[in-house]
């Protein structure tokens, strides 16, 4: 009989990657509205003066970087859901991190898991798993409570790079049409950095599960399996079907614990004598 294989939640993954692309989608709204508009006063307020973070006399508004600051300020505001939630009007998705159910999609990750792991027990033992899992809430609390800073970092880390790619092109002296062009060509980064978290966050949730349960019966080691296609790293090819102890992890940690790892743990099955599945 073929030995099976440790199956990806990728349906559910694909659907947590929707959600997060869907809240990152408000940085380009957010900035469309709230910075569009004020590039042209922006570019102005810039060629006032010769060196455009040089000293000059402000005028009540400031500098261009205090009121680029201010603007940038109202965007992240929005973003995070504390005022000017109006420019989001008839967007789909969720309006805050606290709104995507990241507890929910953890706990689908969670019996997709199970699933898996009583087929397979019942497979080698011929015995059901129904052993009680008490840290199992400590695991998903902590994974729930690390998706939700990454989900916030998204707004938060695009405005901050944003801040410095102005200033650089103010400073080179775009015109504001250039500018905009600047902008424009930095929405798809918020989207991609949240592709990448969904993609990374689901695997790793999958692979610390699989290493709590077997972990929780009695198995202390594993064997190293990948997808070994193109995008399978050089080194974790060379692991394929070699052992490792749970408490030794490779360098880069376990199986789907290194970032976009979609290598599993496929389990040493000790004798029945030495595990406890109930």
């Amino acid at each position: 009989m073929p030995e099976p294989k440790w199956a990806h939640p990728e349906a559910i993954e694909r659907e947590y990657t929707k959600t997060l692309k869907q809240y990152a989608r408000r940085c380009q709204r957010a900035c469309n509205e709230l910075l569009m508009p004020e590039v042209p006063r922006l570019v102005e307020m810039a060629g006032m003066r010769s060196d455009a973070l040089g000293e000059s006399e402000e005028s009540d508004e400031g500098t261009w970087a205090d009121r680029l600051n201010e603007i940038l300020g109202t965007v992240l505001a929005a973003l995070l859901g504390r005022r000017a939630q109006q420019v989001f009007e008839g967007m789909a998705g969720p309006a805050s991190a606290s709104d995507v159910g990241v507890a929910e999609f953890g706990e689908r990750v969670s019996r997709f898991n199970l699933r898996q792991f009583v087929k397979l027990v019942r497979r080698v033992y011929g015995e059901p798993y129904a052993k009680a899992e008490p840290d199992l809430d400590k695991l998903m609390r902590a994974w729930e409570l690390e998706n939700l800073k990454l989900i916030r970092s998204i707004p938060e880390r695009y405005v901050d790079d944003l801040q410095g790619v102005i200033i650089r092109a103010i400073n080179e002296g775009q015109s504001a049409t250039d500018l905009r062009d600047t902008i424009r060509a930095t929405y798809d980064k918020p989207v991609n950095r949240a592709q990448l978290i969904a993609n990374d966050q689901i695997g790793k949730l999958n692979g610390r599960l699989t290493q709590y349960r077997q972990q929780a019966i009695g198995i202390d080691e594993y064997y190293w399996r990948g997808v070994l296609d193109w995008r399978e790293r050089a080194h974790h090819r060379r692991r394929e079907r070699k052992s490792f102890k749970w408490s030794k992890p490779p360098w880069d940690g376990h199986p789907g614990q290194p970032i976009h790892c979609r290598c599993w743990a496929s389990p040493k099955w000790p004798p029945r004598d030495e595990v406890t599945l109930q």
